[in-house]
């Protein structure tokens, strides 16, 4: 088990109190609370990271086959890019 080191998170009263109501209604203290929400937050991050990364080496290896049997079609390319950028709302 790794060893946990401590931080100060400076919340505002309105947070605190749904923080509070929600860990007591999970039978826990509002650290441990804030701690598991915090490690899945984070733990989601990466998977989120690592699937996008992994779609766009994907999505490369596609340009370069198609790239090597045909012209390509430089315009769609980029709508394509823009199509998936609005999906994942990093526009």
């Amino acid at each position: 088990m790794q060893e946990a080191n401590t931080i100060t998170v400076r919340l505002i009263g309105e947070d605190l109190d749904r923080l509070s109501a929600e860990a007591a209604c999970r039978g826990l203290t509002p650290d441990r609370l804030a701690a598991e929400l915090l490690h899945e937050h984070l733990k989601d991050d990466r998977a989120s990271k690592k699937a996008r990364a992994l779609n766009s080496l994907k999505r490369l290896r596609q340009l370069r086959e198609r790239r090597s049997s045909k012209n390509i079609d430089v315009v769609a390319l980029v709508r394509e890019g823009r199509e998936e950028l609005g999906q994942r709302g990093d526009v």
